[in-house]
């Protein structure tokens, strides 16, 4: 007759170094079986919900149970405190959707807003009923699931499209696999999906003029987060968001242009200051020397040009032996006499 044996093995006091692979073994006289489990410990993370309580305005009878992490059993065992049930699991889900996890256990279904932070129907019900399998996936939870992303943002790209961004959430962001992105029109019913890996997406086909409701969820195998607040945005049809671009761009053209005017003028300026002080050097006259007290009258000395050549072809030419054309004249030239320091200088 086949017949099932579970088997289990409580591990007390873990450590981090206590974290590997654990191998069951089984067998008997029909075979053997073996199964891995990788342990991985993961520092525990405790969350003061004190606040939320304070802002859910939970009765001052029941606010003890809020001192670190909401104890749920204390509050089932007053019966003071039924009345603020919905609030403290609201502050007990932190920001996490737990329904896998209840469903997994048999939470009926009239309880399971329970398990996401919302008000159920009969509360006194689903205290005898299912108060401590959603406990349970709450404790589970809370280590391994990611709570809701941070800091959504949405950017228009095109008339049609959007770009939607985030940061990842505060509680376990290392286990985040996957983001859901929803959206749908304002007053709609209709929703539309999208899932990323990645925190962000661009949304398209969306309809000009029309006011949409985005939301994001942070998510894994072991459950969701709850929802971001939502965001409103309207789409701009072509023509506004055409009228966008262009001042954008004139913009743009104009603060480029004072750059390139401010540019054109500092050039200017410094080669006008370049062209006056290489004017002023080369416009003195008469003879220039290093030291003036070393100028000496000028003595009218002939100096004959030698010839020079024009296109090659030398001016002594048509005389021959040396002697200038009748066309040549000798020229009188003025010259300082050279002194100890610098050569002579022709005027």
């Amino acid at each position: 007759v086949p017949a099932t044996y579970i088997s289990s093995l409580e591990l007390t006091n873990f450590r981090s170094d206590d974290a590997g692979n654990f191998v069951c073994y089984a067998e008997n006289i029909h075979g053997v079986a073996s199964v891995t489990l990788h342990v991985q410990v993961e520092e525990l993370t405790v969350y003061n919900t004190s606040v939320c309580c304070q802002k859910q305005n939970v009765s001052q009878e029941c606010r003890h149970t809020c001192s670190v992490d909401v104890d749920i059993q204390a509050a089932l065992g007053k019966p003071e405190c039924v009345k603020d049930l919905d609030k403290l699991m609201f502050c007990a889900t932190d920001g996490r959707d737990h329904r896998k996890c209840c469903k997994s256990r048999g939470v009926p279904k009239s309880c399971l807003k329970w398990c996401v932070g919302r008000p159920v129907f009969s509360a006194p019900m689903c205290v005898l009923i299912a108060a401590n399998d959603i406990v349970s996936c709450f404790e589970e939870g809370k280590a391994v699931i990611p709570g809701p992303p941070e800091n959504l943002r949405v950017a228009q790209l095109s008339p049609r499209v959007i770009q939607v961004k985030w940061d990842p959430p505060l509680q376990n962001p290392q286990f985040v696999e996957w983001y859901r992105v929803i959206w749908k029109r304002e007053g709609s019913d209709s929703r539309t999906t999208n899932q990323t890996t990645k925190a962000v997406l661009q949304v398209t086909d969306l309809t000009p003029g029309i006011t949409y409701q985005l939301f994001v969820k942070a998510g894994n195998h072991y459950g969701v987060s709850d929802k971001t607040k939502p965001v409103k945005f309207t789409a701009s049809d072509d023509s506004t968001f055409l009228k966008h671009s262009d001042a954008a761009a004139d913009i743009a053209v104009k603060v480029v242009s004072s750059v390139v005017a401010v540019a054109f003028v500092i050039l200017l300026t410094a080669g006008g200051v370049y062209v006056l002080k290489r004017n002023k050097r080369q416009t003195s006259t008469g003879v220039s020397f290093e030291n003036p007290t070393f100028l000496k009258d000028s003595i009218s000395l002939q100096n004959t040009i030698p010839p020079t050549t024009e296109a090659g072809v030398d001016k002594i030419g048509e005389l021959g032996d040396g002697q200038l054309d009748s066309s040549e004249s000798q020229v009188n030239n003025t010259r300082a006499i050279s002194n100890l320091y610098e050569e002579p200088k022709h005027i």
